[in-house]
């Protein structure tokens, strides 16, 4: 045993007639725990009888699909006495003892295919042993003899026999701490519960990696996400007094239900086009006819287009009177998501763009979206093949599933990475005192000889920000005379005859 963990083997074996052929195996691993072995290099296999060098054909053994064992085939028919000599050199015998005590743990007898009468040897090694334990056999029972540091044996010595083949025969010599340099090396068999190993260092690697992770989220939210300061809220409509008692509702900048409902969440939904719709009809290019249909059946509703050139449309707007209804069809709102649907994303399109040329955002809220989405999945997409890799050849697929984590975050951050800027962030406020002012403000202050007319106004903009249904009761309230009809009362919305309102 040399000082640096290398173990060179001289074995003598005395045949009681030399065979034509010696053929053994040397384990190229041995199983210990955790799903873990220990490996072994061989190097400087070699063979003689007597003077006459023999050439050992080598080769590894192969076990479904794993180089398990080193084989050793000796061409020994023009051997003449009755010994072989047997080198070889292996490094990974040196191995850590329970006190961190270099020891030398090797199976001096292994692989013989043929039996063993009886099996001594000396281990040599750079200073005195500390201990010295043998097994052997199938069941690793004790040697027959062994020791080491005694007055006839300064060197460990060991002896057994007879041993079967295939049996072994190993021996653990411990030395003391820096005596010998440790040569062990570890491989591991894939299993889930290694690929997954909950340990300190895997924990807490993983817990830090999500730290610093939704730490690097949060900055990057900050820095490319988040509003710009408010400077001071910007009014989008108020509420004119205009007697005592009496007020209208006007809209300031021309900001439509379309503007604030993309603005307020950073997207063009449903609920943005119904708005648009009311403020349609409400504004005169658009009325709803309430369709006379039998008992218990579905309610259903006519769109008539109107001229109106005193008022000016926005090109979403047009965009979407122009899919709702073509010149000469008849349009129900039965039929309308079919005829609204090819032209949503020219709509979407349409009221992104405004919102940049209002200067409320800096680029448009998809493109950032999309933007920041394709890098989310991206990273994703890199993070599984990690995850994957990591799974596959080592314990760290706790590190993995945190990388995932992180990079579904950056895929959730993605939809929130639209970014005000001052002068949307202080609209935005606006927006805010507006809706506040929608569930507060009292109902019963229009006009009294245009309530329909002002009440009607607000709707739009209450079905996006909340309050409608306070604002339609109040419509219902105005009503005078509850017990006629009311069918064309409301310019915007015809009904049949015997239509009321309240």
């Amino acid at each position: 045993l040399a000082e640096d963990g290398s173990f060179k083997v001289t074995q003598e074996i005395t045949f009681d007639k030399v065979p034509d052929q010696v053929k053994f195996e040397l384990a190229m691993r041995r199983e210990t725990f955790n799903s873990s072995y220990y490996k072994f290099i061989y190097s400087d296999i070699s063979a003689s009888a007597g003077k006459l060098e023999l050439d050992p054909k080598v080769s590894l053994a192969d076990f479904g699909g794993l180089k398990v064992a080193t084989d050793v085939v000796i061409d020994t028919s023009k051997v003449t006495g009755d010994k072989v000599k047997v080198d070889y050199t292996v490094r990974g015998a040196v191995i850590a003892g329970p006190q961190g005590n270099p020891t030398l743990d090797w199976a001096i007898l292994q692989g013989m295919t043929f039996p063993v009468n009886r099996v001594e040897g000396v281990i040599n090694g750079p200073t005195l042993a500390v201990s010295i334990d043998c097994v052997a056999g199938p069941a690793d029972l004790k040697c027959g003899s062994f020791s080491a540091g005694t007055h006839s044996s300064i060197n460990p010595i060991f002896s057994d026999g007879p041993r079967k083949p295939g049996e072994d025969v190993r021996i653990k010599v411990t030395y003391p701490v820096g005596a010998v340099a440790l040569s062990e090396k570890f491989g591991y068999f894939w299993t889930l519960d290694r690929a997954f190993t909950t340990d300190w260092s895997t924990i807490f690697t993983s817990l830090a990696l999500l730290a610093l992770g939704a730490a690097g989220l949060l900055l990057l939210h900050r820095r490319y996400g988040a509003d710009a300061v408010l400077a001071k809220p910007i009014p989008v409509a108020e509420f004119i007094p205009v007697n005592e008692g009496r007020s209208v509702f006007r809209v300031l900048d021309d900001i439509r239900p379309g503007h604030i409902g993309t603005l307020a969440d950073e997207r063009v939904d449903p609920v943005d086009v119904t708005g648009t719709i009311l403020d349609l009809a409400i504004r005169g290019h658009l009325r709803l006819h309430e369709l006379k249909t039998p008992k218990h059946a579905n309610l259903d509703w006519r769109f008539e287009l109107l001229e109106n050139d005193d008022d000016e449309l926005r090109p979403f707007e047009e965009k979407l009177l122009a899919a709702i209804c073509s010149e000469g069809e008849e349009c129900k709102v039965s039929t309308l998501a079919e005829h609204v649907a090819p032209a949503i994303g020219e709509v979407q399109d349409e009221l992104y763009e405004e919102v940049v040329e209002r200067r409320w955002f800096d680029t448009r809220p998809d493109d950032t979206r999309s933007f920041w989405g394709r890098l989310g999945w991206g990273v994703l997409a890199a993070a599984v093949a990690v995850t994957a890799l990591l799974v596959l050849f080592t314990k760290w697929g706790l590190v993995g599933l945190s990388l995932i984590a992180l990079a579904l975050g950056l895929v959730w951050a993605s939809e929130r990475m639209p970014r005000r800027t001052v002068l949307g962030t202080s609209v935005l406020s606006g927006l805010n005192v507006l809706s506040g002012m929608l569930f507060t403000y009292p109902t019963d202050q229009m006009p009294e000889d245009r309530t329909y007319e002002e009440l009607s106004k607000v709707l739009p903009y209450a079905v996006v920000l909340g309050g409608k249904k306070r604002w339609l009761e109040a419509i219902a309230d105005a009503d005078k005379n509850p017990d006629i009809p009311d069918p064309t009362d409301l310019y915007w919305y015809h009904a049949p005859d015997d239509w009321h309102l309240a």
